[in-house]
């Protein structure tokens, strides 16, 4: 049986934290990049996360003090 569970990946810990307080669980996995070792944050991509994600970025958009596009 094939798993095609859709996910969506951050490098940022404290967003993925912040969707982790919203009720979202990730999977954390660590991969060698460019000669160094990364930390992977991997969600389930449904619509519900894709909307809390947006959300915050926009919220960081909006009252955070940096901010970059």
């Amino acid at each position: 049986m094939e798993n095609n569970v859709l996910t969506f990946n951050l490098e940022n810990k404290y967003l993925a934290d912040a969707l982790a307080f919203l009720g979202y669980r990730y999977y954390k996995y660590s991969t060698k990049m460019d000669n160094r070792i990364k930390t992977i944050y991997t969600f389930k991509r449904t619509p519900e996360f894709m909307a809390a994600f947006n959300g915050i970025l926009e919220l960081k958009k909006t009252n955070g003090q940096f901010y970059v596009e």
